[in-house]
């Protein structure tokens, strides 16, 4: 190297520095895009679960409260179709409870399956 001028022994540092950035660059890219699958992929199922746990109350609530219109209505069968409605609700919401369940299962997250446990209580 002692006999190459200053200017090509510049250029050829140039390019090694240029090179070395190239490579963090694609391989910054490509954990980047790792990275962002993760993330998109935990935030579909966290919506996920955040739907079937709205769903799950929305049939609870509707159950509790046809419960409620049975017990106070003053027809018998009225009562009893509320009390088929309550009926009704409460098994869509123990189908949504144990699709939540199966998908948290999946993730095996601890604290989010005690927490389910301890809703199903």
């Amino acid at each position: 190297m002692k006999n190459l001028k200053l200017a090509h022994k510049m250029l050829a540092l140039t390019i090694i520095l240029m090179a070395s950035m190239l490579a963090v660059a694609y391989v910054a890219v490509n954990r980047l895009t790792g990275v962002n699958t993760q993330i998109r992929q935990l935030v579909d199922r966290t919506i996920q679960k955040r739907t079937l746990e709205s769903e799950l109350h929305v049939k609870l609530l509707a159950s509790i409260r046809a419960q409620k219109n049975s017990i106070l209505s003053p027809d018998d069968e009225r009562s009893k179709e509320f009390a088929a409605a309550s009926r009704a609700s409460l098994a869509e919401a123990r189908t949504s409870f144990e699709k939540l369940k199966e998908l948290i299962a999946v993730e095996k997250v601890e604290g989010q399956s005690v927490a389910v446990e301890t809703l199903g209580k």
